[in-house]
Parts: structure tokens; C-alpha cells; sequence
């Protein structure tokens, strides 16, 4: 019971923000203008105002990634400490963040795929975590010792 109200009060306040922060940029939005906005994205024959552009082009789109990168990183917090049995593992501890510089570093001096393009950096330093991790848990062999 306390869990399911906690969880409750979390999603409240986890809309009460995301609502607040369509109100703010370099242009303030009330709120009697972002519901519109937002009843607007549902109509394929509703006008375009600029207040319609500036919530569903610029800010949603922020603040759903936003909110999609804080769910990425808190479940890659919670396998990073179930992985390692510590409550207090962090990416240096696997040498997670020193895979993903080598990669960025990698992609830097060696100029990259010209396929990737901008991308180059990004996708290096994520196999450069990757093969990391994997070298790691290679040399670590089956252990039930978190150490």
C-alpha cells in the first residue's frame, strides 16, 4: 500500500513539472495557452500559432527526451549496483567511462566512419563502453563474488 501511493505521488509530481516546464524558455506560456496547444496536436485541422509551435516543436520534444534520458540513466544506475552488489557503484567502477573515452578518443584521432557523420564520437564512445563492460565481465569468468 505505501509503495502505490508513493509511486502515485511521484507521477503527480512528475506532471505538475513537466506541465511547469512548458511554461518556461525565452518565452513565458500560461497555462490557459498550453492546453490548446497541446488539444491542437490532436487536430489535424487546427491553425498554427506560435504558441503551437514553440510547445509541440521545441519544448515537448525536451522534455520528453528529458524525461526518457532520466529513465535510461536511473535503470543503468540500478544494473550498474545489482551487477555489482554495491549500493554505491557508479561507471568508473567497471571502467565503463574509461571504455567510452578511449572510443570518443578513438573516433576523434582516427576521423571515424564518414557514414556516421556528426555521429562519429557518440556511437565510438558507446562500443567503447560496450566492449569494455564485455571485456570485464570476460575476465571475471563466472563468480558469485561481487569483488
Amino acid at each position: 500500500m505505501q509503495t502505490s501511493i508513493k509511486a502515485i505521488i511521484l507521477c503527480v509530481i512528475l506532471c505538475i513539472s513537466l506541465v511547469t516546464a512548458l511554461q518556461f524558455g525565452s518565452t513565458f506560456i500560461s497555462l490557459d495557452q498550453i492546453i490548446p496547444a497541446l488539444m491542437a496536436m490532436m487536430d489535424p485541422n487546427a491553425t498554427t500559432t506560435m504558441t503551437n509551435t514553440i510547445i509541440t516543436d521545441i519544448r515537448l520534444p525536451r522534455l520528453i527526451y528529458s524525461v526518457l534520458t532520466g529513465i535510461g540513466l536511473s535503470l543503468v544506475g540500478l544494473l550498474m549496483q545489482t551487477v555489482t552488489r554495491n549500493a554505491l557503484a557508479d561507471p568508473y567502477v567497471l571502467g565503463v567511462s574509461s571504455g567510452a573515452s578511449t572510443g570518443a578518443v578513438f573516433a576523434i584521432i582516427m576521423g571515424g566512419l564518414p557514414l556516421l557523420g556528426a555521429y562519429n564520437t557518440p556511437i565510438f564512445a558507446a562500443l567503447g563502453a560496450a566492449l569494455s563492460i564485455i571485456l570485464v565481465l570476460l575476465c571475471v569468468g563466472k563468480s558469485n563474488s561481487p569483488v
